[in-house]
């Protein structure tokens, strides 16, 4: 867990506390001190922030003081400051990050404070952390070039662009994977026992529907859904089963021979349909028509072995599994070998200095992969291409 030493003058008491339990809340810890002639702390597994989130602050002087003595120690810390104008060029030189805030919101301040604070990020790591909105990210998907979260802790989902967000569906009920299919953005809406389907105009949703059944099949808290010109595949987890179509034929149960339990998450390929089988801790493949073409897994904590997979996507020849057991992103490469599709273990733990416990995944034409983290209250982006995902080892 990273150590901060999150040092604020006298009036910006309120502000550096709310810092306080937003980084908390992400699994950092936070020591809170006032500016002293001492300066920042000196150990090296720490990170030494300074705030001044407002120029009128009496105590800037001794905030000066204060980085000054920090610096001589050795620390390099990260400033957070109204504007540029406001410090010595000596201390632009040597500070670890700067951060301006004048203009910014505090979510806007928040996230750039958590690229600061956290590892430094490898070139192809990025992410979006919105406090004021976004506490419990579950599903996440893309929308045009800006992403839309569902939170199940105030349960809504938000629209997420580079510099802002906006809530776009408030009023749902525990909702888990979303998904978008022809610009009609679809939510599990878990509590509710349906899936929730709209368009999105303006950052408002325009023309909701509630789907509780589908044929006659009464949805039984919903995990996930995909819908797509060919195929179309629900995630009916109270009932412990998949429902599927292909080519707007009749809604029908997917049959196997070991019964699905739980099953919480699911996505299309060109030649079928993928299930995260959550209790049976294993992934299974299924053709356009339902048939089983592989079961994969088991319970563990070693490559191709799961805990409770509760989130699967796949972008090219490659699966991306999120278990909630084993808290990681776990990659694996598809082969089709003499007509049999087979799965081999990639990587047992995708940025596993980062992810905490993903959930939501979504990849968008650019191939980057949005990943919900319900540990760091985040969602974290990848960007494929440049991470080499598509040469196989």
């Amino acid at each position: 867990m990273t150590s901060i030493q999150l040092a604020r003058g006298s009036e910006d008491v309120a502000f550096a506390e709310q810092l306080r339990v937003d980084l908390a809340l992400r699994q950092l810890s936070v020591r809170l001190t006032a500016f002293t002639t001492g300066g920042g702390s000196n150990r090296s597994d720490s990170v030494t922030l300074a705030v001044v989130p407002d120029e009128r602050t009496v105590d800037y002087d001794a905030f000066l003081i204060w980085v000054e003595h920090a610096m001589a120690g050795g620390v390099a810390p990260v400033l957070l400051v109204p504007q540029q104008n406001d410090l010595p060029p000596r201390i632009h030189s040597r500070a670890a990050g700067i951060i301006f805030s004048k203009s910014l919101s505090y979510d806007e301040v928040f996230e750039e404070l958590f690229r600061n604070v956290v590892d430094a990020f490898p070139p192809w790591l990025d992410v979006r952390v919105r406090p004021s909105l976004v506490q419990n990210p579950t599903g996440v998907t893309w929308w045009t070039d800006d992403l839309i979260a569902a939170d199940g802790r105030f349960e809504h989902a938000v629209r997420i662009s580079p510099n802002d967000s906006t809530v776009v569906i408030p009023g749902l009920d525990h909702p888990q994977h979303i998904s978008v299919a022809h610009r009609r953005l679809s939510i599990a809406n878990r509590s509710a026992d349906e899936i929730l389907t709209c368009t999105i105009v303006d950052n408002m949703a325009t023309d909701i529907q509630a789907v509780p059944s589908v044929d006659g099949l009464a949805l039984r808290r919903p995990h996930d859904m995909r819908f797509t010109e060919n195929v179309s595949v629900i995630a009916d987890t109270g009932n412990s089963r998949v429902l599927f179509r292909s080519n707007g034929q009749p809604w029908r149960t997917v049959g196997l021979e070991t019964p699905l339990e739980y099953p919480g998450g699911v996505c299309v390929d060109s030649t079928g349909f993928w299930i995260a089988d959550t209790a049976h801790h294993r992934i299974v493949k299924c053709d356009t028509d339902g048939r089983e073409v592989l079961s994969y897994g088991g319970h563990g904590t070693g490559p191709g072995r799961f805990a409770r997979p509760v989130g699967i996507i796949r972008w090219r020849d490659v699966l991306f599994v999120a278990e909630e057991g084993n808290d990681r992103l776990q990659v694996l490469d598809v082969r089709e070998i003499d007509g049999r599709t087979e799965l081999i273990p990639r990587i047992e733990r995708l940025a596993g200095d980062f992810i905490g416990q993903p959930l939501g995944l979504s990849v968008n034409s650019n191939s980057r992969l949005a990943v919900s983290d319900r540990k760091q209250k985040c969602i974290w982006l990848i960007d494929l291409v440049q991470l080499s995902l598509e040469s196989v080892s």
